[in-house]
Order: structure tokens, then sequence, then C-alpha cells
């Protein structure tokens, strides 16, 4: 494989897994900030258009198609045209925006305030109504949204007062702003929803920074300054533009060429770093878990803990690591990383260290068991076909083991999942906290529990952790499901995930939190 193989390939990771960010548990703040770019010093300047270069598309603009709560293309342009109920900061806190508060005293009960005086661009109150109204929508399950997980555990809504919304959660759940925040932000028009129908997913109507003036599927989209937004001066920019370019190569050098003002590196650490050696900011977000091969533990071969075990073991994670990133992005030993809350050292994954004679042992042992290989196929996205082909070459090596190997557009992957029409398959579960989307992911009842994994004590440890505030108590609970996951094998991690973004160094207010970026305080030196 060339170098340039290996950029496009590493590049292409972001695109397929998009959606999927869990992030630290913490009190609601109304003022936590960002990290702040180190751009231009001084005032912001009012003025310019702005150019980014994403790196995937969105289904459609409407928050019941779109992934939230992570750096992605939906990210990218849902905070620009609806702006946020809440954000969570680089420290996964979650952030008060348009809301004012959402408090409980117990945890079941909630109170979300909206901020007073804010509108859509179509002049209909942003108010509880409307929130209601979005929360509805993504619980429909005929609306088939991708956050509809935010509201697996709501059991009523009710409109206290215009801005107040009260919430009945089905059982308690303390960490709930986090749900919140990673989920359910987003808030569309109503009276445009409803006018518009399938048509608000090209001609959307949000209270955010900008105003869709025109969009090019798998191009560009075009955005204007809303000149009615509720927080006053900004934004700073008269337009921006967000243009899609999915090969990493592509976009670095777009970039680099002086053709955009920022652009997301997606996990490409050597791309970063290239564009920091010719003068750009470069903003690094790493997380725990990365990308992993999910097994299907419904099913057969993978519905036997030894045939997981087995095939963790005998991977060469290493090998990997070479064709997914040229060795920049060390594998995956524990659940999450050093300097993060809930990293446990001695908690390591059994990929953590290749032992071929016990993988080929675990293997024999099947077969003797059932009569059979283990055999399965292997599917993965077409963005990660040569990794996963390696994977599939690394287990022909073994006796007792038969991979056959599909690979599927992007689009397909998540229909795959729903209906767990898959054995092993490509996927990505990353971040600094089991919540929200890691618990979704492992917990036996979880929206997102792809790989149908069933353990009372994990489940206990993940709800211990999710309803206390205590550190201790969450670090403890957390260790248990780290230890849990280690001995069940659902999946495989075969690659750390972090994000990267470039940006120019004229352009100030650049900040990226973990969900995404606040682009009504970007602005650009006028001389510079």
């Amino acid at each position: 494989m060339t170098n340039r193989q290996h950029r496009r390939l590493k590049g292409a990771l972001a695109a397929s897994v998009a959606g999927l960010l869990a992030l630290s548990l913490a009190s609601c703040s109304s003022d936590a900030a960002a990290t702040p770019s180190s751009g231009p010093t001084g005032d912001p300047v009012h003025g310019g258009s702005f150019t980014y270069l994403s790196f995937n598309e969105s289904a459609g603009l409407d928050p019941i198609k779109m992934h939230f709560g992570n750096q992605s293309g939906d990210t990218d342009q849902g905070e620009a045209i609806f702006d946020t109920l809440m954000y969570q900061d680089t420290s996964g806190r979650p952030v008060m925006k348009t809301a004012e508060s959402l408090t409980s005293d117990d945890g079941v009960h909630w109170d979300l305030t909206i901020k007073k005086g804010i509108a859509f661009t179509d002049g209909t109150p942003y108010d509880a109504a409307a929130v209601k109204f979005n929360w509805e929508r993504m619980a429909d399950p005929a609306n088939g949204a991708p956050n509809a997980a935010g509201m697996a555990n709501v059991a009523g809504l009710a409109i206290k007062s215009d801005l107040v919304l009260s919430i009945t959660l089905s059982k308690q759940y303390r960490s709930f702003p986090q749900t919140v925040a990673r989920y359910l932000s987003m808030i569309g028009s109503p009276t445009a929803i409803k006018a518009l129908g399938k048509d608000f997913a090209i001609k959307p109507v949000g209270a955010g920074p900008f105003m869709v003036q025109s969009w090019t599927r798998d191009s560009e989209l075009r955005l204007v300054r809303n000149p009615k937004y509720w927080q006053e001066g900004m934004p700073y920019l008269d337009s921006m533009n967000i243009r899609q370019v999915s090969d990493e190569e592509q976009r670095l050098n777009t970039f680099t060429a002086g053709q955009a003002d920022a652009a997301m590196a997606g996990p490409s650490t050597p791309s970063a770093k290239r564009a920091a050696d010719q003068g750009a900011q470069v903003f690094t977000k790493p997380y725990g878990g990365g990308i992993n091969m999910i097994f299907n533990t419904r099913v057969a071969p993978f519905n036997d803990a030894e045939a997981r075990k087995g095939v963790a073991m005998a991977l060469d994670l290493g090998q990997l690591n070479e064709v997914i990133s040229q060795g920049t992005s060390p594998a995956p030993t524990t659940m999450f990383v050093d300097g993060t809350p809930f990293y446990e050292p001695d908690v390591k994954f059994l990929s953590a260290q290749q032992n071929k004679a016990q993988a080929q042992q675990l293997f024999n042992d099947y077969a003797a068991r059932t009569g059979g290989p283990v055999k399965f196929k292997l599917t993965s996205t077409t963005v990660l076909q040569q990794a996963f082909e390696l994977i599939q070459a690394q287990l022909s090596s073994y006796k007792n083991v038969e991979v056959t190997f599909q690979a599927i557009q992007n689009t397909a992957l998540a229909p795959a999942l729903v209906s767990h029409d898959f054995q092993a398959v490509s996927y990505a579960a990353y971040g600094d906290d089991f919540e929200p989307t890691l618990y979704n992911q492992y917990y036996s009842t979880g929206k997102q529990n792809w790989s149908g994994i069933n353990d009372p004590v994990l489940d206990k440890a993940l709800d211990q952790g999710r309803n206390t505030a205590d550190p201790a108590q969450r670090k403890a609970a957390y260790k248990t499901a780290q230890e849990r996951l280690v001995a069940l094998v659902p999946d495989v991690f075969v690659e750390r995930y972090e994000f990267n973004y470039m940006f120019s160094p004229k352009v100030g207010g650049f900040q990226a939190p973990s969900s995404g970026v606040q682009w009504e305080k970007v602005w650009l030196a006028k001389n510079q």
C-alpha cells in the first residue's frame, strides 16, 4: 500500500463512524468555555466569508435525519442552522446555550427552561412547545431517527409554561443532561416542519447563527448570516460555505493551498502534522475506545464467548496499525486513555497482546465442541475495506477458522445493525465516559446495543455509574464495567480515535468543544 493510500484510508475512517461520540459526565454549566484557538488577537471582526471543509455529508438537514454530538458533517451543519439547547465542552461537560437550565431533584422529574426572546428565522417562538414537538418527532419510530436513543428513557413530556418543559423519565437518570446534549439539542421550527414535510430536510428552518442559502448535496452548503440571531452582535461572519470533501488527501491539499479557512482532518494524525508544519493551527482531541469490530452475540459462531476470545487474541493489531495509520496511532489496550477519569491501566483488552497459541487452542476447542470451525462473514464499510481484509487474512492463517469478507457502502451499515443482519462488522465506539453512547451500546436493552451483549453484572455497573454524581463511585462502577467487557468480548478495538481540526492563522474564535464548532464565534482577521 502506498503512503497516499494509507492517508486516504485513515481519513476515510471518520466518514464511517459519524454519530458515535460518548462524553464525560459532570455537572451542567451555563458559562464553561471551549478551548479557544490560538489565532489572531484583539477584538473579533465582523464580515467576511468563511470556507470549511468537512469529511462527510448529511442524510438530510433535519434533526430526525442527523447524527449529533460529534465532529461530523451533521454536527458541523446542524450547529450553524439550528444552534443547540446545550453542548459539551472539551471536558465533556454539558454547557447551557439556548436552554437556561435543566434541573431535577430526584433524577426522574426534570424541568428544561428555555432562554427568553429566541425565535426561529420564520418568526415561530423557540419555546417549550417547540422542544416538545421536536422531541416527540425524534421518538416516533416511523421517523427512524438516528438519535432516537435519546428519547428511550423519556416517559412523558408536558408544557409547564411557555419556556418550561416538564420531563418525566421512566427511571432515575442523573446523567440525563448528557443525553440531551448528545442526542436532543438541535430544534427545528415546528411551523416549517409541518408546512414543508419531507422538504424540510432540504429547506430547514432553525434559530442558529446562519440560514441556508443553497445546498448542493455531496458538494457544498451555502449559509448566510441570521440577522436576528439571539446572541447580540453574532455571528461575526457574513456567510459560510461548508464543502464536503471525503478524500483526506484532497481535503488536506485544498486547505494547505489556501482554498479553505478550516478543515476537519478527522482521525488523521499524519495529515494534522503536515498541516501544522505548514503553519496551520491544529486542535486535537483524542478519545478512548475507537474503531472496532462488533460481534453479533445473538448468532453463531459469536454466541459462543470462546470464539470471540479466540478472534481477539488471534489478531496482530500492530500490523493493522501500520495499515490504518502508518504506525502513528497505537492500538487500544484499554477502554479509556491515560489522563481521563476512567482510565484503568490494569484492565487490558484480550487483544492488547497477540497470543497465537492460545487463540488456536480456543478455535480447536470450539471445533471439537460444535463439530465445525469458527465460520463467519466479516462485514465492513468500503472505507475500512483494506483494514478489514487484513483482519480476514490474519484469521485465515489459523486452523478451524473460515472467514469470508463483504464490503458495504456506509449507507448500508445502519440497516444491517438495526436488523442484526451481520456476524462481525466494522463500527466505532469512542469517548471519555460510558455516558451516554457507550451505555447505549453495551447495556442489555440499549438502543444501540448492536452486539446483543446481555450481562446482569455489566448492566448493574453501568446503572450505578449513571445514577450517581460521586466521582469515586462512578470510577468504581466503571472499572467493573470495563472488567466485564474484557471478559465478555462483545467487540475488538483495532484503532484509537481522535479528531483534528486544522485552521488558518487568520481565523479567530475557532473553538472546538467535544460536540462541534461554535460557528457564531468564528471571525476572520482582515489584514493577515
